[in-house]
């Protein structure tokens, strides 16, 4: 075991819920019915596959650190950002309402939701604009 400067050999305690998640879910097994639906859309280029599968499963463990759902949402916002640059021409010099405006995405409305789930739904929603398969 490597020991790092300043650190202990202590173990880490094993994972407490956070208290928070108690809004959205009853347990860790009902996170698996959170994310369930959010599945990468075929044809999406790897590196944002990888990109959104790591989002889902950090929202999945943020039963245990919610600010994991913030990272997720962070993660497949970077989602977004690679497949925009892989579809559309210049979308890297664009605002994205400039490519809602365009019609190139459509634009999805978050309604009252608190959590971090709709907002990964909006990513997943414009790369379903870009591949239909889904």
């Amino acid at each position: 075991m490597t020991v790092f400067p300043g650190s202990t050999t202590q173990r880490l305690p094993f994972p407490v819920p956070d208290e928070r998640t108690h809004h959205f879910v009853d347990s860790y097994a009902d996170m698996h019915d959170l994310v369930e639906d959010l599945v990468v859309p075929d044809g999406v280029p790897e590196a944002a596959a990888t990109v959104l599968r790591t989002a889902r499963e950090l929202l999945h463990q943020s039963y245990y650190c919610y600010e994991f759902s913030t990272v997720a949402v962070m993660h497949s916002l970077i989602a977004v950002e690679i497949v925009l640059r892989h579809r559309i021409p210049d979308a890297g010099t664009k605002r994205l309402f400039q490519l809602i405006k365009q019609g190139l995405l459509r634009s999805v409305r978050l309604g009252s939701w608190a959590h971090t789930g709709p907002l990964f739904m909006i990513d997943v929603a414009a790369l379903q604009d870009l591949y239909p398969s889904v």
